[in-house]
């Protein structure tokens, strides 16, 4: 099995645990750092024993032992990601993909071009519940899925202050969205299918920057379910997921630790155990085999015109699939939450403005004409990726 050279660009929160993993992983040969504290860097640098360490990524770049690249960059990940595709490198980024359709479908150009692995860490999907839930679902566990409600909110807006990248509503439109709901989006699509139209109403409540704190969402899923899903940026802790069926109610709540099925008849929530699951090992080796082996798209992953093996199977039983010319690879999952973000963000627009709360009709997420707008944006992303991924 082929080891890689992996470099990581950013040690912040999710860039440092992504270097601890990638120094005990055994299919990564040797880690090389970016990042421009240079404090941050020569602590995480010691503590994964990393072979490099520079304070410009684009030094990093410039490495042909260097494979493939992580990119866990503060604020936009669009720069770092479209400079390490062209120079050739396989590159895994963090989410957001993009924060616009236009740049998702750049990027995944440029993956096209190069002839490189391109993935986006959505990890949650991962988590027991989620497995469990899609499992059940597949398996019409739930009978007919009428109805889905999720929220993730925090209260780190409460701290935030001027000049903080999380603060600047360029970098956090609809306020926890692109921080916390996007997680929501992709799952509610790894559960649900895809999502085909939207209703939006994000306002500022309680934040003590000009940020938007609360944000609500009304979904309609192509195979006809609705849903909700919630986000905020000033409240404690909320975590959960359920899925509403003919035949039984789902409810999931916390990082993929607590599982209850809610059976016809009965009022009674049943608490299903779950094993722990080191999702972003999980999501490392995935990306190190989709680089590692020309032929072979992993558990997970997506290319174009293919889908590979399903999330549902556990670790244990992970099948490889063979795809030829899957040199080109795209998680067009990460493509379809962003076409989905960017109909928000241009619901937002078109309601209310770029300072206040705004409301508009339901949106389609299919192609219409071509325009400037956020929302004509994803609409012609979801083109794009229906042409692609026959």
């Amino acid at each position: 099995m082929k080891r890689i050279q992996i470099g990581i660009i950013g040690t912040g929160w999710i860039g440092e645990i992504r270097a601890h993993t990638c120094a005990r992983h055994p299919l990564v040969e040797g880690l090389h750092l970016a990042e421009t504290d240079e404090a941050r860097l020569r602590r995480v640098a010691k503590d994964t024993g990393a072979r490099t360490a520079t304070t410009d990524y684009r030094e990093l770049l410039t490495r042909k032992d260097v494979e493939a690249v992580l990119v866990a960059t503060s604020g936009s990940h669009r720069e770092a990601a479209l400079r390490a595709l062209a120079a050739g490198k396989h590159v895994f980024v963090e989410k957001p993909f993009t924060l616009l359709a236009a740049d998702a479908v750049k990027a995944a150009a440029a993956c096209q071009a190069a002839g490189v692995v391109l993935a986006v860490g959505h990890s949650r999907r991962r988590q027991p519940t989620n497995r469990k839930l899609k499992a059940m679902l597949q398996a019409k566990e739930l009978g007919v899925p009428i109805q889905a409600e999720c929220n993730l909110s925090a209260g780190a807006a409460l701290g935030y202050k001027p000049g903080f990248w999380r603060a600047d509503r360029a970098e956090s439109p609809a306020g926890g969205m692109a921080g916390l709901g996007v997680h929501h989006v992709d799952t509610l699509q790894y559960l649900l299918g895809p999502i085909a139209r939207v209703m939006a109403m994000s306002k500022r409540l309680a934040a003590p920057v000009d940020l938007d704190d609360a944000t609500a969402i009304l979904l309609e899923f192509e195979r006809g379910p609705l849903g909700f899903l919630g986000t905020c940026l000033v409240l404690p802790k909320v975590l959960y997921l359920n899925v509403y069926g003919t035949e039984a109610n789902v409810h999931t709540e916390g990082e993929g630790a607590k599982f209850f099925v809610q059976k016809k008849g009965t009022e009674e929530k049943v608490s299903v155990p779950m094993a722990p699951v080191d999702i972003i090992g999980e999501e490392l080796e995935d990306f190190a085999r989709a680089v590692g082996f020309p032929g072979i798209i992993a558990h997970g992953m997506f290319t174009m015109g293919h889908l590979a093996t399903s999330l549902t199977e556990p670790p244990q039983t992970r099948r490889y699939e063979s795809i030829p010319g899957a040199r080109v690879g795209l998680l067009l999952a990460a493509a379809a939450v962003i076409a989905t973000l960017a109909v928000i963000l241009g619901l937002l627009q078109l309601g209310g403005g770029r300072n206040s709360s705004g409301v508009a009709p339901p949106a389609r997420v299919d192609p219409p004409a071509r325009g400037g707008t956020a929302a004509a944006e994803a609409r012609n992303l979801s083109a794009w990726l229906r042409r692609h991924s026959r």
